[in-house]
């Protein structure tokens, strides 16, 4: 197959005008024969329990493929389906899952690359239940769903169903088809039937990117702590405090706050602290900020 589509694109790029009519015989007489073998690979896939995800890359404005930009998205691609799985066959992770039998049952083979813009056919062994979806149809089905979400609900529903991990590669993912203007024609085929689709394009990639950059889980504790405080900037508002274990707090007062009255530095208070912790998922990582909101002479 992928001996009949390197010959196919090298009599397109190279037709003359002297000799086109036979050209176009030879390239449709080898379109046939592609035909014929696409045939005979759904037959051999439905006999094996074989199904092939077909993963066409689309340039925006006609240019060449990178490499890394290829090979990245395939990477990302296999690395988000493997994630989600994980999360449907046992629950949302925090981390990237290190199952080597997850990764076994998610592994897809190479099955061959074809022209028109650049098409990539992976194949996979699948389960063939009577009347429900197997496990790895569910998934595939989750990140075809994830690659449409377009709000910030949509995505905390993707964070609440299949963790945190798969919105950092969903990200990544995105990033890439983003940053190189590529769209992403992915088909889900089983039996040379086509049983799911998702075509994304640079400018919904661009959005999808806008989403998770924006959103991100945010959670507040409460905290009195006694400790040193080193410095009290009443017209910044900032402070720093070092408390008896771990390193000094630095942070904001809260909007309520009144620091008018002025406090000795150094010295030690009692001082009620907000703790912020917003989960960034873009940057893959956790940030963390402090705002005081009281505070108590000792003596």
């Amino acid at each position: 197959m992928n001996d009949l589509e390197a010959t196919i694109v090298r009599l397109e790029r190279h037709a003359d005008p002297e000799t086109e009519f036979a050209d176009r015989l030879t390239i449709q007489s080898l379109e046939n024969r592609r035909e014929m073998l696409r045939s005979d690979l759904a037959e051999a896939t439905r006999s094996e329990f074989i199904e092939v995800c077909d993963y066409r890359i689309i340039p925006d404005s006609g240019a060449s493929y990178s490499v890394s930009a290829v090979t990245g998205v395939l990477r990302t691609f296999q690395e988000l389906v493997t994630i989600v799985f994980d999360a449907i066959t046992t629950q949302p992770k925090e981390r990237t899952t290190s199952d080597p039998a997850i990764i076994a049952k998610t592994q897809f083979d190479f099955g061959f690359a074809y022209s028109g813009s650049l098409g990539v056919a992976l194949t996979i062994e699948n389960e063939r239940l009577l009347a429900i979806e197997s496990h790895l149809d569910q998934a595939i089905d989750a990140v075809f769903g994830l690659l449409k979400v377009d709000s910030a609900e949509g995505l905390h529903g993707g964070v609440a169903a299949y963790g945190t991990p798969a919105v950092r590669k969903l990200y990544a993912l995105s990033k890439l088809h983003r940053d190189y203007g590529m769209s992403a024609d992915i088909k889900w085929v089983r039996d040379g039937e086509t049983r799911k689709q998702v075509l994304t394009q640079p400018p919904e990639f661009s959005e999808l990117c806008s989403v998770i950059e924006r959103r991100g889980e945010e959670h507040t504790e409460d905290f009195e702590i006694t400790g040193l405080l080193e410095m009290w900037d009443h017209h910044g508002r900032r402070f720093l405090l070092s408390p008896p274990e771990g390193d000094p707090l630095r942070g904001a007062f809260a909007e309520s706050f009144d620091a008018t009255t002025p406090r000795r530095v150094p010295e030690r208070y009692k001082v009620m602290l907000v703790r912020h912790m917003k989960f960034n998922y873009a940057k893959d990582r956790e940030e963390v900020s402090w705002e005081l909101v009281g505070i108590e002479d000792l003596n």
